[in-house]
């Protein structure tokens, strides 16, 4: 957790990248992995709130992408 802890603000920016490339199975695929390591890596600092209060910027930003925000509901963190 340590690790993750120190490359957290690089991760948040890697899920940004990651979602710049396209409306595309692969890539929600690879986005939503990068936020499940956030996603514990909140839960294990007890910050949840700011864990989706971050996934609800990116999922007001991409709120066309069905698919993408369809995965985020069934893990429920939106």
């Amino acid at each position: 957790m340590k690790k993750l802890e120190k490359d957290e603000p690089q991760l948040w920016l890697d899920v940004e990248r990651i979602l710049t490339g396209g409306a595309k199975a692969k890539v929600y695929d690879e986005a939503t992995e990068v936020l499940e390591k956030l996603h514990e890596l909140a839960e294990y600092k007890g910050e949840g709130f700011r864990f989706k209060t971050q996934l609800r910027a990116f999922a007001k930003l991409y709120d066309r992408r069905l698919a993408l925000i369809e995965r985020w509901k069934k893990k429920n963190w939106i």
